[in-house]
Protein backbone atom coordinates (compact mmCIF):
# COMPACT_ATOMS: atom_id res chain seq x y z
CA UNK A 1 0.00 0.00 0.00
CA UNK A 2 2.81 2.39 0.92
CA UNK A 3 4.59 1.53 -2.34
CA UNK A 4 1.44 2.29 -4.36
CA UNK A 5 0.97 5.68 -2.60
CA UNK A 6 4.60 6.60 -3.21
CA UNK A 7 4.34 5.70 -6.90
CA UNK A 8 1.14 7.75 -7.23
CA UNK A 9 2.77 10.84 -5.63
CA UNK A 10 5.79 10.52 -7.89
CA UNK A 11 3.64 10.42 -11.03
CA UNK A 12 1.63 13.43 -9.79
CA UNK A 13 4.78 15.52 -9.18
CA UNK A 14 6.13 14.56 -12.61
CA UNK A 15 2.87 15.58 -14.29
CA UNK A 16 2.82 18.95 -12.52
CA UNK A 17 6.44 19.60 -13.50
CA UNK A 18 5.71 18.88 -17.17
CA UNK A 19 2.73 21.22 -17.16
CA UNK A 20 4.90 24.00 -15.67
CA UNK A 21 7.46 23.60 -18.46
CA UNK A 22 4.83 23.96 -21.15
CA UNK A 23 3.52 27.22 -19.62
CA UNK A 24 6.90 28.96 -19.12
CA UNK A 25 8.46 27.95 -22.45
CA UNK A 26 5.95 28.86 -25.21
CA UNK A 27 6.65 27.75 -28.73
CA UNK A 28 7.13 30.77 -31.10
CA UNK A 29 6.25 30.48 -34.79
CA UNK A 30 9.01 30.72 -37.33
CA UNK A 31 9.49 34.32 -38.60
CA UNK A 32 8.33 34.22 -42.24
CA UNK A 33 10.18 37.45 -43.05
CA UNK A 34 13.89 37.82 -43.79
CA UNK A 35 16.01 39.84 -41.36
CA UNK A 36 17.45 42.17 -44.02
CA UNK A 37 16.56 45.66 -42.66
CA UNK A 38 16.33 47.09 -46.18
CA UNK A 39 13.84 44.52 -47.45
CA UNK A 40 10.70 46.52 -48.32
CA UNK A 41 8.53 43.39 -48.17
CA UNK A 42 9.09 42.98 -44.44
CA UNK A 43 6.28 44.94 -42.75
CA UNK A 44 7.80 44.42 -39.29
CA UNK A 45 11.17 45.82 -40.29
CA UNK A 46 10.82 48.48 -43.01
CA UNK A 47 13.63 50.36 -44.69
CA UNK A 48 15.62 52.41 -42.21
CA UNK A 49 14.19 55.96 -42.57
CA UNK A 50 17.44 57.53 -41.38
CA UNK A 51 19.37 56.09 -44.32
CA UNK A 52 17.03 55.94 -47.32
CA UNK A 53 18.22 54.77 -50.68
CA UNK A 54 16.96 54.97 -54.23
CA UNK A 55 15.19 57.81 -56.02
CA UNK A 56 12.86 60.15 -54.15
CA UNK A 57 9.16 59.43 -54.44
CA UNK A 58 7.31 62.23 -56.20
CA UNK A 59 5.12 64.26 -53.82
CA UNK A 60 1.41 63.58 -53.58
CA UNK A 61 -0.65 66.77 -53.78
CA UNK A 62 -4.03 67.29 -52.14
CA UNK A 63 -6.88 68.29 -54.47
CA UNK A 64 -6.56 71.91 -55.63
CA UNK A 65 -9.38 73.97 -57.11
CA UNK A 66 -8.99 74.14 -60.87
CA UNK A 67 -10.07 77.78 -60.97
CA UNK A 68 -9.46 80.55 -58.43
CA UNK A 69 -9.76 84.33 -58.41
CA UNK A 70 -7.04 84.81 -55.81
CA UNK A 71 -3.48 86.05 -56.24
CA UNK A 72 -2.02 82.77 -54.98
CA UNK A 73 -3.01 79.20 -54.26
CA UNK A 74 -2.01 76.97 -51.34
CA UNK A 75 -0.38 73.79 -52.64
CA UNK A 76 -0.26 71.19 -49.89
CA UNK A 77 0.39 67.48 -49.78
CA UNK A 78 2.78 64.81 -48.57
CA UNK A 79 6.39 64.06 -49.49
CA UNK A 80 9.07 61.86 -48.03
CA UNK A 81 9.71 63.07 -44.45
CA UNK A 82 12.54 65.57 -44.22
CA UNK A 83 12.82 66.16 -47.96
CA UNK A 84 12.72 69.61 -49.50
CA UNK A 85 9.73 70.37 -51.71
CA UNK A 86 9.68 73.04 -54.40
CA UNK A 87 7.11 74.34 -56.86
CA UNK A 88 7.93 75.88 -60.24
CA UNK A 89 5.23 77.71 -62.17
CA UNK A 90 2.88 80.66 -61.94
CA UNK A 91 4.84 83.79 -61.10
CA UNK A 92 7.58 81.66 -59.56
CA UNK A 93 9.87 80.92 -62.50
CA UNK A 94 12.82 80.17 -60.22
CA UNK A 95 10.81 78.04 -57.79
CA UNK A 96 9.43 78.35 -54.26
CA UNK A 97 10.61 75.80 -51.71
CA UNK A 98 9.81 74.55 -48.25
CA UNK A 99 10.79 71.64 -46.00
CA UNK A 100 8.49 68.64 -45.59
CA UNK A 101 7.71 67.76 -41.97
CA UNK A 102 10.48 65.47 -40.65
CA UNK A 103 7.96 62.92 -39.36
CA UNK A 104 4.71 63.22 -41.34
CA UNK A 105 6.12 64.60 -44.58
CA UNK A 106 3.33 67.19 -44.81
CA UNK A 107 4.04 70.47 -46.62
CA UNK A 108 2.24 73.61 -47.78
CA UNK A 109 3.45 76.34 -50.16
CA UNK A 110 1.63 79.53 -51.20
CA UNK A 111 2.30 79.87 -54.94
CA UNK A 112 1.64 83.26 -56.61
CA UNK A 113 -0.30 82.95 -59.87
CA UNK A 114 -0.19 84.74 -63.19
CA UNK A 115 -3.34 86.80 -63.48
CA UNK A 116 -6.05 85.78 -65.98
CA UNK A 117 -4.04 82.77 -67.15
CA UNK A 118 -3.82 79.03 -66.86
CA UNK A 119 -0.97 78.25 -64.44
CA UNK A 120 0.81 74.91 -64.74
CA UNK A 121 2.67 74.03 -61.54
CA UNK A 122 5.39 71.38 -61.12
CA UNK A 123 5.77 69.97 -57.60
CA UNK A 124 8.96 68.05 -56.90
CA UNK A 125 10.89 66.74 -53.91
CA UNK A 126 14.65 67.03 -53.61
CA UNK A 127 17.46 65.75 -51.46
CA UNK A 128 21.19 66.68 -51.54
CA UNK A 129 22.27 63.05 -51.95
CA UNK A 130 19.28 61.44 -53.70
CA UNK A 131 18.60 64.14 -56.26
CA UNK A 132 15.24 65.40 -57.52
CA UNK A 133 12.02 63.41 -57.85
CA UNK A 134 9.66 63.20 -60.77
CA UNK A 135 7.16 66.07 -60.96
CA UNK A 136 3.55 66.03 -59.84
CA UNK A 137 1.73 68.36 -62.22
CA UNK A 138 -1.31 70.50 -61.39
CA UNK A 139 -3.10 73.22 -63.34
CA UNK A 140 -4.85 76.20 -61.78
CA UNK A 141 -6.75 78.81 -63.79
CA UNK A 142 -6.61 82.32 -62.36
CA UNK A 143 -9.66 84.36 -63.37
CA UNK A 144 -10.67 87.89 -62.51
CA UNK A 145 -12.80 88.39 -59.43
CA UNK A 146 -15.89 90.59 -59.40
CA UNK A 147 -17.46 93.10 -57.05
CA UNK A 148 -15.98 93.44 -53.57
CA UNK A 149 -13.81 90.38 -54.22
CA UNK A 150 -11.76 92.04 -56.94
CA UNK A 151 -8.09 91.17 -56.75
CA UNK A 152 -7.10 94.85 -56.92
CA UNK A 153 -7.27 96.63 -53.55
CA UNK A 154 -9.90 99.36 -53.21
CA UNK A 155 -8.81 102.97 -53.66
CA UNK A 156 -7.70 104.78 -50.53
CA UNK A 157 -6.01 101.73 -49.03
CA UNK A 158 -2.86 102.18 -46.94
CA UNK A 159 0.42 100.69 -48.10
CA UNK A 160 3.24 99.71 -45.77
CA UNK A 161 6.47 100.63 -47.60
CA UNK A 162 9.16 98.12 -48.34
CA UNK A 163 11.79 97.90 -45.59
CA UNK A 164 15.34 96.60 -45.27
CA UNK A 165 14.73 93.33 -43.42
CA UNK A 166 18.45 92.52 -43.26
CA UNK A 167 19.25 95.13 -40.60
CA UNK A 168 21.02 93.37 -37.73
CA UNK A 169 20.80 89.97 -39.45
CA UNK A 170 23.42 87.30 -38.79
CA UNK A 171 26.13 87.00 -41.45
CA UNK A 172 28.68 84.34 -42.36
CA UNK A 173 31.70 84.20 -44.69
CA UNK A 174 33.51 81.36 -46.45
CA UNK A 175 36.91 82.54 -45.17
CA UNK A 176 38.55 84.73 -42.60
CA UNK A 177 38.15 88.44 -43.26
CA UNK A 178 41.12 90.57 -44.23
CA UNK A 179 39.42 93.58 -42.68
CA UNK A 180 36.36 94.45 -40.58
CA UNK A 181 33.83 92.13 -38.92
CA UNK A 182 30.73 90.42 -40.24
CA UNK A 183 28.42 92.69 -38.25
CA UNK A 184 29.37 95.51 -40.64
CA UNK A 185 27.41 93.82 -43.45
CA UNK A 186 24.03 94.53 -41.84
CA UNK A 187 24.65 97.43 -39.44
CA UNK A 188 22.91 100.01 -41.65
CA UNK A 189 26.13 101.95 -42.25
CA UNK A 190 27.72 101.52 -45.69
CA UNK A 191 30.90 103.27 -44.48
CA UNK A 192 31.79 100.30 -42.26
CA UNK A 193 32.97 97.49 -44.49
CA UNK A 194 34.61 94.08 -44.71
CA UNK A 195 37.32 92.95 -47.12
CA UNK A 196 37.81 89.38 -48.31
CA UNK A 197 40.29 87.84 -50.72
CA UNK A 198 41.48 84.40 -51.68
CA UNK A 199 43.73 82.35 -53.89
CA UNK A 200 47.48 82.88 -54.13
CA UNK A 201 49.40 86.14 -54.06
CA UNK A 202 50.48 85.71 -57.68
CA UNK A 203 47.03 84.90 -59.06
CA UNK A 204 44.43 86.46 -56.83
CA UNK A 205 41.30 84.31 -57.01
CA UNK A 206 42.47 81.99 -59.79
CA UNK A 207 41.51 78.83 -57.92
CA UNK A 208 39.03 80.22 -55.47
CA UNK A 209 35.41 81.33 -55.11
CA UNK A 210 34.32 83.06 -51.92
CA UNK A 211 30.97 84.06 -50.47
CA UNK A 212 29.18 85.89 -47.68
CA UNK A 213 25.63 85.15 -46.51
CA UNK A 214 22.91 86.97 -44.60
CA UNK A 215 20.26 85.01 -42.67
CA UNK A 216 16.93 86.80 -42.23
CA UNK A 217 14.78 86.36 -39.13
CA UNK A 218 12.03 84.66 -41.14
CA UNK A 219 10.92 83.70 -44.64
CA UNK A 220 10.34 86.94 -46.57
CA UNK A 221 8.93 87.81 -49.99
CA UNK A 222 11.67 89.91 -51.61
CA UNK A 223 11.40 92.95 -53.86
CA UNK A 224 15.04 94.05 -54.05
CA UNK A 225 18.59 93.24 -52.93
CA UNK A 226 21.18 96.03 -52.78
CA UNK A 227 24.93 95.52 -52.40
CA UNK A 228 26.83 98.60 -51.23
CA UNK A 229 30.44 98.09 -52.31
CA UNK A 230 33.24 99.66 -50.27
CA UNK A 231 35.60 102.27 -51.70
CA UNK A 232 38.49 99.78 -51.72
CA UNK A 233 36.61 97.17 -53.75
CA UNK A 234 38.37 95.94 -56.90
CA UNK A 235 36.35 92.73 -57.41
CA UNK A 236 34.24 92.72 -60.56
CA UNK A 237 32.40 89.42 -61.00
CA UNK A 238 29.79 88.15 -58.56
CA UNK A 239 26.45 86.36 -58.29
CA UNK A 240 23.48 86.93 -56.00
CA UNK A 241 21.84 83.78 -54.63
CA UNK A 242 18.78 83.25 -52.43
CA UNK A 243 17.35 80.26 -50.58
CA UNK A 244 14.01 79.66 -48.90
CA UNK A 245 15.27 76.61 -47.01
CA UNK A 246 15.42 76.68 -43.22
CA UNK A 247 19.01 75.45 -43.37
CA UNK A 248 20.35 75.29 -46.94
CA UNK A 249 23.97 74.89 -45.85
CA UNK A 250 26.79 76.82 -47.46
CA UNK A 251 26.05 78.54 -50.77
CA UNK A 252 26.34 76.14 -53.69
CA UNK A 253 25.49 76.70 -57.33
CA UNK A 254 24.66 73.04 -57.92
CA UNK A 255 22.98 71.55 -54.84
CA UNK A 256 19.45 72.71 -55.75
CA UNK A 257 18.92 74.58 -52.47
CA UNK A 258 20.15 77.94 -53.71
CA UNK A 259 18.69 79.93 -56.62
CA UNK A 260 20.71 82.45 -58.60
CA UNK A 261 18.77 85.70 -59.11
CA UNK A 262 21.54 87.80 -60.66
CA UNK A 263 24.98 87.33 -62.25
CA UNK A 264 27.21 90.37 -62.76
CA UNK A 265 30.49 90.65 -64.68
CA UNK A 266 32.78 93.63 -64.88
CA UNK A 267 31.03 95.50 -62.08
CA UNK A 268 32.44 98.94 -61.37
CA UNK A 269 29.51 100.53 -59.51
CA UNK A 270 29.66 101.47 -55.86
CA UNK A 271 26.05 100.37 -55.37
CA UNK A 272 24.31 97.52 -57.21
CA UNK A 273 20.57 96.80 -56.94
CA UNK A 274 18.91 93.55 -57.99
CA UNK A 275 15.26 94.18 -58.88
CA UNK A 276 13.05 91.26 -57.85
CA UNK A 277 9.69 93.01 -58.08
CA UNK A 278 8.49 90.77 -60.92
CA UNK A 279 9.35 87.38 -59.42
CA UNK A 280 9.13 88.26 -55.68
CA UNK A 281 11.00 85.15 -54.50
CA UNK A 282 10.54 83.86 -50.97
CA UNK A 283 13.85 83.68 -49.14
CA UNK A 284 15.39 83.40 -45.70
CA UNK A 285 19.01 83.44 -46.85
CA UNK A 286 20.84 85.77 -49.26
CA UNK A 287 24.37 85.11 -50.53
CA UNK A 288 26.91 87.12 -52.51
CA UNK A 289 29.09 84.67 -54.43
CA UNK A 290 32.36 86.35 -55.47
CA UNK A 291 34.38 85.07 -58.43
CA UNK A 292 37.82 85.66 -59.85
CA UNK A 293 37.85 87.86 -62.96
CA UNK A 294 40.05 86.02 -65.45
CA UNK A 295 40.60 89.21 -67.45
CA UNK A 296 42.76 90.63 -64.65
CA UNK A 297 46.24 89.66 -63.58
CA UNK A 298 46.40 91.32 -60.19
CA UNK A 299 45.50 90.22 -56.70
CA UNK A 300 41.73 90.63 -56.49
CA UNK A 301 39.85 91.58 -53.33
CA UNK A 302 36.22 92.35 -52.57
CA UNK A 303 35.12 95.05 -50.14
CA UNK A 304 31.45 95.18 -49.10
CA UNK A 305 29.98 97.98 -47.03
CA UNK A 306 26.40 96.76 -46.67
CA UNK A 307 23.95 94.11 -47.89
CA UNK A 308 20.38 95.39 -47.94
CA UNK A 309 17.40 93.07 -48.47
CA UNK A 310 13.98 94.64 -49.05
CA UNK A 311 10.62 92.96 -48.60
CA UNK A 312 7.53 93.54 -50.73
CA UNK A 313 5.34 96.51 -49.78
CA UNK A 314 2.15 95.36 -48.08
CA UNK A 315 -1.33 96.73 -48.73
CA UNK A 316 -3.56 97.25 -45.69
CA UNK A 317 -7.30 97.46 -46.36
CA UNK A 318 -10.45 97.25 -44.29
CA UNK A 319 -11.69 94.58 -46.69
CA UNK A 320 -9.17 91.74 -46.96
CA UNK A 321 -8.08 90.69 -50.41
CA UNK A 322 -9.64 87.42 -51.55
CA UNK A 323 -7.79 84.22 -50.89
CA UNK A 324 -7.28 84.56 -47.17
CA UNK A 325 -9.06 81.24 -46.75
CA UNK A 326 -6.94 79.71 -49.51
CA UNK A 327 -3.51 80.24 -47.94
CA UNK A 328 -1.23 77.97 -45.90
CA UNK A 329 -1.64 80.09 -42.77
CA UNK A 330 -5.45 80.00 -43.02
CA UNK A 331 -5.34 76.25 -43.51
CA UNK A 332 -3.33 75.87 -40.33
CA UNK A 333 0.06 75.17 -41.94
Amino acid sequence: MRLKALLTATLLITAIGCGSDEQTTPQYPTNPYPTNPTNPTNPTNPTNPTNPTGPLTQPSVDPVSGSVCTESVAVQGTAEPGASVFVVGGLSTSGIATDAHPVTGRFCIDVPLKKDQSNTLEVRAQDPTRGISEATMITVNQSGCTGSDDINPPSGSNTTPSTNVALGAVSKASDDLDKGNLGFLTDGDSKTSITVSGGEWYCGWCSYDGWVTVKLDKLVELSKIVVQWGQENIGRDYRVLVSSMTDPGDPDLNNGKWVEVKAVTGNSATSAAVDLSQTKPLAQHVAIWMEYDSSTSYFETFTIGEIEVYDVAKTNTNTPLPGGANSCSALGN
